[in-house]
């Protein structure tokens, strides 16, 4: 695919977790990689993404701050945002529902626990629902976008 044309996905995440990420998302993608809370705002604040992926891991456990820095900029306001938890590591079910609940009403569009898609279902698998999910969180930003144009 012609990179001008590809999506660009920022991609906030700690440095071990970028290639298990990159080889998860494929070439489909502009990935831009950022391991910080002050690099992801002047790279928000001085670039143009398509989706935002929030890793759970990033910067020290910061993807709620992300977030919230994400949706604070009026130009990401209709972005896509997904979170992402790369690794292992497994949460009791309540604190789970709670991080799930927690990104969704900080105004994320998803959650994609690839670590445990990888357990259960293998790396191709799992790779493939990260890439539905933000395909499909992509979709619904363009239905949203076309919904809100006025009438001709």
């Amino acid at each position: 695919m012609n990179a001008e044309l590809k999506k660009r996905i920022l991609v906030a995440a700690p440095p071990e977790a970028v290639t298990r990420l990159s080889k998860a998302l494929g070439e489909e993608f502009d990935l831009v990689f950022c391991h910080s809370l002050s690099l992801a705002h002047t790279l928000l604040t001085q670039c143009r993404f398509d989706v935002i992926l929030g890793g759970m891991h990033f910067d020290d456990s910061r993807v709620f701050d992300f977030i919230r820095l994400a949706r604070a900029q009026e130009r990401y306001a209709d972005v896509p945002i997904v979170c992402v938890k790369a690794f292992d590591g497994v949460l009791p079910s309540r604190a789970y529902d709670g991080v799930k609940r927690a990104i969704r009403l900080l105004g994320a569009e998803a959650f994609v626990d690839l670590a445990e898609y990888r357990r259960i279902y293998g790396k191709e698998e799992a790779s493939q629902m990260l890439l539905d999910t933000i395909r499909a969180a992509l979709q619904s930003s363009c239905q949203k976008a076309v919904a809100q144009q006025p009438a001709a």
